[in-house]
C-alpha cells in the first residue's frame, strides 16, 4: 500500500457550508505521521464554535474557540479528533481551505484531550449541527 501523507497542515483554517447554507469552521491543530497508521498520517483537528451565514475570515479562526458540547450525555467535552487522510472526493470538493494560522500556545493543551479520539471527516460537524440545535431549543 502507498503511504499517504496527511490531508492538511497544521493551522490550515477549513470550512464547509452546511445543507442549512451556514459555514461551519474547524482548525487543523497539528498534522502528524503517527497515532494513525504506518500507511498513513493524520491531522489533529478541531472544531470551533462557529456556524454562520459567512465563510469565516481568518480572524474568526483567531477568535473563535474550540466548540464544547453540552448536548445529550456531553459535558463539555471539545469537538477535536485524529482524522486519516481525506478520501471522500464530494467532500474533498466541498471543504474550503480559508488560510492559514499562526496557532497560539492555548492549543498544545487539546492534544492530551485527542489522543485517543479518531474521527471520520463526513461527521465532523455533526456535533456542531446538534450542538446548535439543542441551544435554540433550550431558549
Amino acid at each position: 500500500m502507498k503511504y499517504k501523507p496527511p490531508s492538511f497542515v497544521k493551522g490550515d483554517c477549513l470550512s464547509l457550508c452546511l445543507k442549512d447554507g451556514d459555514y461551519s469552521a474547524a482548525l487543523v491543530v497539528d498534522n502528524k505521521d503517527i497515532h494513525c497508521s504506518e500507511d498513513f498520517g493524520c491531522c489533529l483537528v478541531a472544531v470551533l464554535d462557529y456556524k454562520k451565514p459567512n465563510l469565516p475570515t481568518l480572524t474568526d479562526f483567531e477568535q473563535a474557540d474550540v466548540l464544547s458540547l453540552t448536548h445529550s450525555h456531553w459535558n463539555g467535552e471539545h469537538v477535536i479528533y485524529w482524522l486519516a487522510p481525506l478520501t471522500n472526493r464530494e467532500l474533498k470538493r466541498a471543504l474550503i481551505t480559508v488560510g492559514k494560522i499562526e496557532l497560539g500556545h492555548k492549543m498544545n493543551a487539546f492534544h492530551l484531550e485527542a489522543i485517543r479520539s479518531h474521527g471520520f471527516w463526513a461527521n465532523i460537524f455533526t456535533g456542531l449541527i446538534m450542538q446548535k440545535e439543542h441551544e435554540a431549543n433550550s431558549r
